[in-house]
């Protein structure tokens, strides 16, 4: 099971959104129906379990604020249709540049966050879901998309059928999955049709991005180069030839958070990843993320997590 494994980042070109989509009817009506459906706060107060069918629990949800914080992961598919505003998604170290008209899904126990939103006033769409065989789903991985009209339509039916609900009406419900599942469907076949004119491209996407990297992409990348090395923000702030007070004040004012807490975090993600995916020990890990001790290396990670390094692999097996 013990494996080498080559940390890279990447920064992937998005395709661009169809400007007349997201100014014509559809796409305001679309935004309309994401204006009425409940917050992401209130969406969880209204769920009610049952016995479902594929794709299960389905929930939606809209986000009026950037999400700025840690990176984070759970067992739920998540499709995201932004609205309003652009901004970066990363997904496993791999950064996409979203906006009105494209759409990404991301995959269970994918870490993610969001960062570099262009602005405070954002409207996104997220529906979560569960699915029992992914394997259907495999080519959405890590691939965002541009929305057409089909799409766009039956997400409007989607968004006002979901509003208008009735949680008791079995029957609602069962149309809600249906209607989701016609939209993945087009999905599928949208990326089929957006892949093929470049399959026998060789173009790649990370070095036509390199020139423009953001604050955080650059972070990012020096960290992932990096891993092995313990890393101070002194470091990264020479690496990118600015003050150590400088860059410490744009990182929190651009991403809400310090600088010194992304650090932690990437090495931790990292150390989660080696912990889910290999075998190597524990103190290999603690090398391969940049501790000198297996004693500095575990109380930073159960600082994070909560939890010891052989208690989180304990747990991811027992998954």
């Amino acid at each position: 099971m013990t494996e080498k494994l080559t940390i890279s980042t990447e920064v992937r070109l998005v395709p661009p959104a169809d400007s007349e989509l997201v100014e014509n009817q559809d796409w305001q009506r679309l935004s309309g129906a994401v204006q009425t459906i409940s917050d992401w706060r209130e969406m969880y107060m209204q769920y009610v379990a049952g016995p479902l069918t594929l794709p299960d629990k389905v929930l939606m949800f809209k986000r009026r604020a950037p999400m700025l914080g840690p990176a984070h992961r759970h067992g739920r598919f998540v499709l995201i249709v932004p609205i309003e505003t652009r901004a970066d998604v990363i997904v496993d170290q791999t950064f996409y540049r979203l906006g009105p008209g494209q759409a990404l899904i991301i995959f269970p126990w994918q870490f993610h966050h969001f960062a570099n939103f262009e602005g405070e006033d954002l409207t996104w769409l997220f529906m979560t879901f569960e699915l029992k065989e992914e394997d259907g789903l495999a080519p959405l991985r890590n691939i965002p998309l541009t929305l057409n009209v089909q799409i766009v339509q039956n997400l409007i039916t989607l968004t006002e059928t979901y509003e208008a609900r009735d949680a008791s009406v079995a029957a609602v419900e069962q149309e809600i999955r249906l209607r989701f599942a016609l939209v993945i469907q087009q999905i599928l076949r949208q990326i089929q049709q957006q892949i093929k004119p470049t399959a026998d491209k060789t173009e790649d996407v990370r070095s036509a991005a390199v020139p423009n990297l953001s604050l955080f992409e650059s972070v990012a990348r020096y960290l992932l180069d990096n891993m092995e090395e313990p890393i101070s923000v002194d470091d990264v702030a020479e690496c990118l030839a600015m003050s150590n007070s400088h860059l410490r004040e744009r990182f929190r004012k651009q991403y809400g958070m310090s600088i010194g807490h992304y650090i932690r975090q990437v090495k931790m993600h990292h150390a989660m990843r080696l912990l889910s995916t290999t075998d190597l020990s524990v103190a290999q890990i603690a090398s391969r993320t940049g501790f000198q001790s297996v004693y500095a290396f575990s109380r930073s990670f159960k600082r994070e997590t909560e939890k010891s390094p052989r208690q989180f692999r304990d747990t991811i097996i027992n998954e």
